[in-house]
């Protein structure tokens, strides 16, 4: 949860979810599994708040596909969402959209999914994919028009349109000339 945590503290955090996970899932044990996703949706928590995006990415990376290769039924939702989040974050924007849009139709929350969209948009925005960035600022406010982050998306929108007006606006002031 802290920011200013060492990058030791972080790589010891990560190494014991790592195993706790990797052991859960040798013994093929469901309960045990699922106690181990449980304790590793709250250290993905803790890092998204303490702003630990790289760390968050690298332990999802290796926890994702440990957690998949486990026979029984696993909702992996929360976690993926939490890794999407850290790539959007740490700058791999395509693969954070490409996960967004993985997840988005599958949340089952409205808090989850009107995130989902409003990080896809983000993500969008900032690869200049302004048409789908509107479009996923869209569905946001569909979801929880009142909700700071239906509010976020409408600025998305917002600063679009007045970014396509400005362009527009230029174009005609050089046919001018």
């Amino acid at each position: 949860d802290e920011s200013g945590c060492a990058d030791w503290q972080i790589g010891n955090a990560n190494m014991l979810v790592l195993r706790a996970a990797k052991q859960a899932v040798d013994a093929a044990d469901g309960s045990t599994v699922r106690r181990a996703l449980m304790l590793a949706n709250v250290y993905g928590g803790a890092l998204l708040r303490g702003d630990h995006f790289r760390s968050l990415v690298a332990v999802c990376g290796e926890l994702v596909p440990l957690l998949e290769s486990f026979s029984g039924e696993l909702d992996l939702r929360q976690l993926k969402l939490a890794q999407a989040r850290g790539l959007r974050m740490c700058g791999n924007r395509k693969e954070a959209c490409r996960l967004f849009e993985s997840l988005v139709t599958t949340l089952k929350s409205t808090s989850e999914r009107s995130s989902a969209y409003l990080n896809l948009a983000l993500g969008y925005r900032s690869q200049k994919m302004e048409n789908e960035a509107v479009d996923a600022a869209r569905e946001c406010m569909k979801i929880e028009p009142k909700s700071p982050d239906a509010l976020q998306a409408k600025a998305i929108v917002i600063t679009i349109a007045s970014d396509a007006g400005e362009e527009r606006d230029a174009k005609l002031r050089a046919a001018e000339l």
